[in-house]
């Protein structure tokens, strides 16, 4: 988001970082959650978490325009301009979306997916509290067959196959 914010307002994509490195402007913790006290009790002066985690913990916040959010599909082809490494190789920047997965060896299959159908049907009611926008309708990937369970969410119209073997 820094670079974005950068390369957006001055032109240079390390703008922004280069100042928050060299004035040791930055604290990290093994999560955000971790700094909401820090924060309340003024130890730090803000913190960057997402919209939804702000409004969860009753938090003022800034809201970033779509061009440095990373959450705006229109901007997508401007995300993509930045890449970061991680251990796994290098990542191209994108539109942040939210995912929910039964993984393939859940030890509750039923339930689980009893549970992804219940966020499905519900999503705008369970989401947009928070300033989450769901896609409407959610998008299925899925490198198996899908179960019928969230075929029959397809046939509703809750579902829409999007990628290999999802439909």
């Amino acid at each position: 988001m820094l670079e974005t914010a950068g390369q957006a307002y001055a032109n240079n994509s390390s703008f922004y970082e280069d100042r928050l490195i060299s004035n040791n402007g930055n604290v990290t913790a093994a999560s955000a959650a971790d700094l909401i006290a820090p924060l309340q009790t003024g130890q730090i002066q803000f913190l960057w978490i997402y919209k939804s985690s702000a409004i969860a913990h009753n938090l003022n916040y800034l809201q970033l325009p779509g061009q440095v959010n990373l959450g705006d599909p229109k901007y997508s082809s401007f995300y993509s301009q930045f890449s970061y490494q991680l251990a796994t190789g290098v990542e191209t920047g994108g539109v942040i979306r939210l995912w929910i997965t039964v993984p393939a060896d859940s030890t509750d299959t039923d339930n689980s997916l009893q549970f992804v159908a219940f966020v499905v049907k519900n999503s705008p009611g369970l989401l947009s509290p928070y300033g989450l926008v769901p896609t409407t309708p959610a998008k299925l990937y899925n490198s198996t067959t899908v179960p019928p369970l969230l075929q029959q969410l397809v046939s509703q119209g809750y579902l829409q196959p999007s990628g290999p073997n999802s439909g």
